[in-house]
């Protein structure tokens, strides 16, 4: 993470490496917005698997939103408690209430078939400072076993780190703008001053 671009896609990244001590998951890199309590697909590996979804669910899998406000009430809480923790956790609920329960059952059931998925979702919260960002979700083919969760637990650490700084960042920079502006654009004279009466700002 160190050398990561301003540029680039943060999800992007974070699903790429992820890929990597995952090789043959199928999963996803998502965000949250508490505001709208919304959580949108950002990254999804494979390409090939995200292709393969895309076509059963008849749209891009990528830019798809849940909306948390339509999920029943347990679900909702258990789930956000779940990721708000930051630690890897699994389910053995149906891919129907992984996906929140809205797609459809018989969508669920074609995606579980097609991609060949096991009985058992993992999930784990981009969370720092009790701060949820987003969500990484994951599942292994039928027959494979998780072998290093401490290492998932580890690398989703830091990423949250990386994704907390850019969030920082974002924020920074539009409050500064924000700041610019009113400053650039104000008419009337401004002045700051020291206890001791010294001019720090005109």
């Amino acid at each position: 993470f160190v050398e990561i671009s301003p540029d680039a896609d943060i999800f992007q990244v974070i699903a790429q490496g992820l890929s990597e001590i995952l090789p043959n998951a199928v999963l996803s890199v998502n965000s949250y917005d508490s505001r709208s309590d919304t959580i949108t697909v950002r990254s999804f590996f494979s390409d090939m698997d995200r292709q393969v979804l895309s076509s059963c669910l008849g749209r891009e899998y990528r830019g798809f939103q849940y909306s948390l406000l339509s999920v029943p009430e347990p679900l909702r809480t258990h789930a956000l408690g779940a990721l708000r923790e930051g630690k890897l956790f699994h389910t053995d609920e149906s891919l129907y209430n992984f996906f929140f329960q809205q797609i459809p059952q018989n969508i669920c059931d074609r995606i579980k078939e097609t991609l060949n998925l096991g009985d058992r979702y993992y999930g784990i919260g981009l969370v720092r400072h009790g701060i949820l960002f987003g969500a990484v979700a994951f599942s292994l083919r039928k027959g494979e076993t998780l072998q290093n969760s401490p290492l998932v637990e580890t690398y989703i650490r830091q990423a949250s780190i990386v994704l907390h700084r850019r969030h920082t960042e974002v924020a920074l920079k539009a409050s500064e703008s924000k700041y610019r502006s009113i400053v650039e654009d104000q008419t009337e004279f401004v002045a700051r001053f020291l206890p001791d009466g010294r001019l720090t700002y005109v």
